[in-house]
């Protein structure tokens, strides 16, 4: 909850903390903003961590996919981990990804995950490395909310389908117990 504390009233009586959480809330827009005429697509921090916004953004046009984050509270390991789901984004969606880190990891990231530049954890500097602009949409972009939505629906289907299973085994279990129980 580092954007947004739901409760915020209640959990400041908590802990202290609460006060420092930010009044982020979502937006409304698709995530794809135009810098010079071209369609870039915006995921913070947070939302690079789930396929939601950077899915619409790219659907929605983004040829580019950017991740600007604070990270001041993150250590480095924290780090790490957020720019590895930024590699993820770009093998997702054949994208070009640019996270610009104010104290963390900056880096470019090219469309197969490779890292082409980056800066160290806390250093100071600038990237200029070239991108390509893509608008091809992966099978993942097009199909991934449908191939999860039948992944649960199976999902909750063998477990139904277990549950009645069950069920009848144990009604022919006990019954099995009464015709012994009988001679």
């Amino acid at each position: 909850f580092g954007e947004y504390l739901p409760w915020r009233g209640f959990f400041k009586h908590l802990s202290s903390y609460a006060d420092r959480a930010g009044y982020f809330v979502p937006g409304s827009g698709n995530g794809v903003v135009h810098a010079a005429g071209v369609p870039v697509g915006v995921a913070t921090c947070w939302e690079v961590i789930f396929d939601r916004a950077p899915r619409e953004a790219v659907r929605s046009g983004a040829q580019l996919l950017t991740v600007p984050t604070n990270n001041a509270t993150f250590d480095e390991p924290m780090s790490e981990q957020q720019l590895a789901f930024a590699r993820l984004r770009a093998v997702e969606h054949d994208r070009y990804v640019v996270v610009a880190g104010t104290t963390g990891i900056s880096a470019v990231v090219a469309p197969d995950g490779r890292e082409l530049a980056r800066t160290a954890f806390f250093e100071p500097a600038y990237l200029d490395t070239q991108v390509r602009l893509k608008t091809q949409l992966t099978a993942a972009t097009r199909w991934a909310p449908v191939v999860e939505g039948l992944l649960v629906a199976v999902g909750v289907g063998a477990l139904l389908a277990a549950m009645l299973h069950n069920g009848s085994f144990v009604r022919r279990l006990g019954t099995a117990t009464k015709d012994r129980g009988a001679k």
